[in-house]
């Protein structure tokens, strides 16, 4: 099983963070990452209290402490209740976002962004047509 200072790092990788800006969430410096990845520095209670308390990525506590379970949380089922007005197909859309693991979620905002240049591309503001298949 990875030691926490392992864990630490590939989560770095997953959010896709340099040394750098991943110690601006520590509050420590370039070479404190470093030294936390390269297991010469421990992770202090602080560390684990920072990266599980910021809203942006929810990490979860238990993978980071353990390295069991998922490395990032579930946001709860009732964030994407908006009440009454929300509609059937953003309540399907919601709920199938939101039991994509974090890696899923890349892919899909990475085909998300080839979609709308696509459109963007075609000059029309509409997606473009199918290609047309020949009848047999």
């Amino acid at each position: 099983m990875h030691s926490i200072n392992q864990r630490i790092r590939e989560l770095r990788k997953a959010l896709r963070l340099n040394q750098e800006t991943f110690g601006a969430i520590l509050g420590i410096s370039k070479s404190g990452v470093c030294d936390i990845e390269a297991g010469r520095r421990r992770v202090t209670e602080a560390h684990i209290l920072l990266l599980i308390s910021q809203d942006r990525h929810p990490i979860s506590e238990q993978w980071l402490r353990t390295g069991n379970g998922s490395m990032f949380r579930r946001p709860a089922k009732s964030l994407i209740s908006l009440g009454d007005e929300t509609d059937a197909l953003f309540r399907a859309l919601a709920e199938a976002y939101l039991e994509l693991d974090f890696q899923d979620r890349q892919v899909l905002m990475k085909f998300l962004h080839h979609i709308d240049d696509k459109i963007k591309q075609s000059g029309s503001g509409e997606p473009p047509p199918p290609p047309r298949t020949s009848a047999p």
